[in-house]
């Protein structure tokens, strides 16, 4: 990996957090774009507290990020979340395994927010 690459400080949450199918599921549904806890339960059909806990073992371990806040359809808001992981990298060393994660490019990421933008 290069460019936008960085070793994760904590490898180990990073495993704990995606060796479970619902985590697994959810950080690939915000791949393609940002998310609330509810929707992400509706969509993918998990639990809204599974969906919630998921979410902030995510957050902790830096695979997805709190993008703000959005209005929903009955004038709520609502946190939404997204993931700008392009790979993860894990590698098993002798003493502990070494995660590196490469992120979307800085133009990627700015045509997302364009896109973002224009959609609202």
């Amino acid at each position: 990996m290069s460019g936008n690459t960085k070793t994760l400080a904590d490898p180990v949450s990073v495993l704990d957090s995606l060796g479970d199918e619902y985590s697994a599921r959810i950080l690939s549904a915000l791949t393609d774009e940002e998310m609330s806890a509810k929707r992400i339960s509706e969509e993918l059909g998990i639990p809204i507290a599974t969906v919630y806990r998921r979410i902030e073992d995510l957050d902790e371990a830096g695979l997805i990020e709190f993008e703000g806040k959005a209005l929903t359809q009955d004038d709520k808001r609502v946190k939404v979340y997204r993931s700008y992981v392009d790979e993860l990298r894990i590698q098993f060393e002798p003493d502990e395994p070494q995660v590196e994660m490469k992120r979307y490019s800085e133009a990627q990421r700015s045509i997302d927010e364009a896109w973002k933008r224009i959609k609202r």
